[in-house]
């Protein structure tokens, strides 16, 4: 089933859903295996944008240090986050990424990756054929693919609830994947709902103590810190009393109320280790959407994804990882097992 262009109107190797990091790494990791390879998204000018906490490794004894610099030596993408090529993650110190800057450099990599076609779409359903998957989108296009990489984040099925009132979507301003959960359901795949939640930013400026639970600003954003322990909720008046009670926040300004997202992830027996679906085969699920916990995780399970089903479609045999990426097998190992969600190698579950 292989084809050689990236340019057939409908036809590609892997059609990968979604462009967050998981979306990304699944894309680049498939066309780089040589399958010709469609990322389809929402936004392309969202891809990586990640709304949530910009820490990438959090101080020493952070697993995901191992995570990345394991994902490195196989190969991954990873822009923005690791130096050149043979550099190593910066131990013991905690790592904040800059998110537009993330976003772009992935942006790039999409654009610019030999077998590789992006695509703005938003993906209403998948059904499959005989040895094919049929993507449909809400533009009336419908793509065939040899295997297909779901890595929708928190956009299937999602709910944003911010200042006391909520509204579909994956993300705040962005519309949902409604259609697309409901037809994954369909295919008799389990899902369940979790949520994912952003913490305030505060205007750097009106902060008299910094305190250990604010994240330094990202260098892109001009004077925000990210509030990983103000906790406040209700509309932006009543959030912004909360926050000027606490201690080092007499004058705190908030620039962007915290806000919950409510989605569904995948339940435990629903993939296997090569993140390919038990009861459809050529179906594989990654990052948030496969159940998984933050960027880090979710981008190694897209690069675990995409390489596989590069793989299938290819027909070469299932990647196989050695006992140096002890940490990218127990994360899939845990993915497809592991009954508390959403799974995380950070710290015990259910926590992230």
């Amino acid at each position: 089933m292989h084809v050689n262009s990236c340019n057939s109107l409908d036809f590609h190797d892997v059609a990968v859903v979604g462009a967050g990091p998981a979306g990304c790494e699944a894309s680049l990791a498939a066309a780089a295996a040589g399958a010709s390879t469609i990322c389809l998204t929402i936004n392309l000018d969202a891809v990586a944008l990640h709304p949530a906490n910009p820490v990438l490794v959090d101080g020493t004894g952070d697993p995901r240090m191992r995570l990345l610099e394991e994902l490195h030596g196989a190969g991954a993408a990873l822009p923005g986050l690791l130096k050149e090529p043979g550099a190593s993650i910066e131990s013991g110190a905690r790592t904040v990424i800059d998110r537009r800057v993330l976003g772009l450099a992935y942006k790039e990599r999409l654009e610019s990756a030999n077998g590789l076609s992006p695509r703005q779409s938003l993906v209403t359903s998948i059904s499959p054929g005989k040895g094919i998957w049929n993507v449909a989108t809400s533009l009336g296009e419908t793509f065939r693919a040899a295997a297909v990489v779901v890595a929708a984040g928190t956009y299937l099925n999602g709910v944003v609830t911010a200042g006391g009132v909520s509204t579909p979507g994956g993300r705040h301003g962005d519309i949902p994947a409604n259609a697309l959960a409901c037809c994954i359901k369909s295919l008799g795949i389990a899902m369940e709902r979790t949520t994912a939640t952003s913490y305030p930013r505060l205007d750097s400026r009106s902060v008299d103590n910094a305190g250990d639970g604010l994240v330094p600003p990202d260098e892109a954003v001009l004077g925000e810190l990210y509030g990983s322990d103000v906790d406040v909720d209700g509309n932006g008046a009543a959030a912004l009393k909360q926050l000027r009670r606490r201690g080092g926040y007499s004058e705190g300004w908030i620039t962007r109320l915290g806000y919950t997202v409510h989605h569904h992830i995948l339940t435990a027996d629903q993939v296997d280790p090569t993140l390919q679906a038990l009861r459809q085969s050529g179906l594989f699920f990654a990052g948030k959407a496969a159940g998984s916990c933050n960027y880090t995780e979710a981008a190694a399970l897209g690069f675990v994804a995409g390489k596989n089903a590069a793989a299938l479609a290819t027909g070469e045999a299932d990647i196989k990882l050695t006992t140096n990426h002890i940490f990218i097998t127990k994360l899939c190992r845990a993915v497809s097992r592991q009954q508390s969600r959403p799974v995380t190698i950070r710290i015990p579950p259910p926590g992230c």
